[in-house]
């Protein structure tokens, strides 16, 4: 007479397919938690990417303005039959803004604002540990830009500063109008090393644009000639 012998537990095969089975599911939690913390380093690398561009671009807005003004203001003491203060513009002084009068404000952004279809792109090496607008030049050779960036011994990003100048119509009234399109961009130092001068969204960390109009006016009937060419001021329309 044969005895059934009942055998309770798991089979090898069973424990196996158990394992894999949470082996998958612990894969795909680590999986997740490591797309989570990309996502974050990404969200904080944009946002302190954002910060750099409002920085660099509120900076090259305020010298606009503050260029435009000194022309204004030099325009204003001439009407009143005074004569006006041209260090600013005549290259005489370590604080002159340019070496000949009247200043172009948009030289700051453009490296020539009043041609059609110029364009150009500089870069920067920007120290996040740092807020001094004076330590941030421009430069058109990448070899510079990566050369500053490795000097700032410290945690940093590079932009982009694109300008072109889009169209230029004339008027009675106005000698021309026309307008400057800046494009700035921020990259790490591994895009930069991948794509250069790129201003692809896909190739940087933030990229943002703005556009500038201007307009001529003349100002020689009230400065004299002699002080520079004061028949085509430019004047720019700071958003």
């Amino acid at each position: 007479m044969k005895k059934n012998i009942s055998q309770n537990g798991f089979t090898l095969i069973e424990i196996l397919v158990a394992v894999f089975i949470m082996s998958v599911g612990f894969l795909a939690l680590s999986q997740m938690e490591f797309l989570s913390v990309r996502q974050k380093q990404m969200a904080e690398a944009g946002s302190k990417a954002t910060n750099v561009i409002q920085f660099a671009a509120d900076r090259d807005l305020a010298e606009i303005k503050r260029v435009a003004l000194l022309n204004i203001r030099t325009f204003i003491v001439e009407s009143s039959g005074n004569t006006a203060d041209y260090t600013y513009c005549d290259g005489s002084s370590d604080s002159s803004v340019c070496s000949n009068c009247p200043c172009n404000p948009l030289a700051r952004v453009a490296t020539d604002p009043t041609v059609v279809e110029t364009k150009a792109t500089q870069c920067a090496a920007i120290d996040l540990d740092s807020s001094d607008v004076k330590s941030v030049n421009y430069t058109t050779d990448e070899t510079t830009c990566l050369s500053n960036y490795n000097s700032l011994g410290a945690d940093g990003l590079l932009i982009l500063r694109s300008a072109s100048v889009a169209s230029v119509a004339s008027s009675t009234t106005l000698t021309s109008i026309f307008t400057v399109n800046l494009t700035y961009s921020v990259k790490s130092l591994e895009q930069f090393i991948d794509s250069n001068f790129s201003l692809a969204t896909r190739d940087n960390l933030a990229v943002q644009g703005i556009v500038i109009t201007a307009q001529t006016e003349d100002y020689s009937d009230t400065v004299p000639v002699s002080a520079g060419a004061w028949g085509s001021v430019v004047v720019p329309h700071v958003p």
